[in-house]
């Protein structure tokens, strides 16, 4: 009787313990892989979904990515990177795309690429609408901005390069960055 229970104990101890792995610790690996490899798909904390929603409750409910970020009840760092994007398009949206990533700087976004090139996007355009009156601080303050988010998006991703480079063809319809055509410091990042 003794062997026997022994044996059966170890077969049901390997099957409890299998079935424990595959059911529970499984789906963990996989969500931190998941968040390791892409953290674009992290969720954001529940304060800063309100203010996204907000945001995006303010846009035109053209595009589903917008539509999605106004109602859903959790939003990932790439939701709202695409809000981001879409402000860029409104008028006087560089305003509150600058402020709405400036909140975003306490979450995984700061690794993306994307983050970097919409900041800088941003601040290219809060540069170019800078009043003749602003002074020369005013100026600088958002050229640093520009040139810090353009040299951070090239660190994490060659491929900012050229579409940094893009956006300062004047005659382009996308050229957030034109103020920056000629700027030697702004070249020596995206050369």
């Amino acid at each position: 009787m003794g062997p026997l229970l022994l044996v059966a104990g170890l077969v049901s101890g390997f099957i409890f313990f299998y079935l424990y792995t595959r059911i529970y610790l499984s789906p963990l690996f996989l969500y931190v892989e998941k968040i390791l490899t892409d953290p674009g798909a992290e969720r954001l904390k529940q304060e800063m979904v309100n203010e996204v929603k907000k945001v995006a409750t303010s846009l035109p409910q053209d595009s589903p990515m917008i539509t999605y970020a106004s109602r859903a009840s959790s939003l990932s760092v790439n939701d709202s990177l695409n809000v981001i994007a879409n402000l860029l398009y409104q008028t006087g949206g560089y305003l509150t795309a600058t402020e709405l990533g400036n909140k975003l700087t306490a979450t995984p976004a700061v690794k993306l690429s994307r983050y970097w090139f919409l900041m800088a996007v941003a601040y290219g355009q809060k540069h170019h609408y800078l009043p003749n009156d602003a002074s020369p601080d005013e100026r600088r303050i958002a050229r640093d901005a520009v040139l810090h988010a353009a040299r951070k998006a090239v660190e994490l991703s060659e491929a900012a390069k050229r579409a940094l480079k893009n956006l300062t063809d004047p005659t382009s319809i996308d050229n957030d960055l034109q103020d920056f055509e000629d700027d030697p410091d702004f070249n020596g990042i995206v050369d």
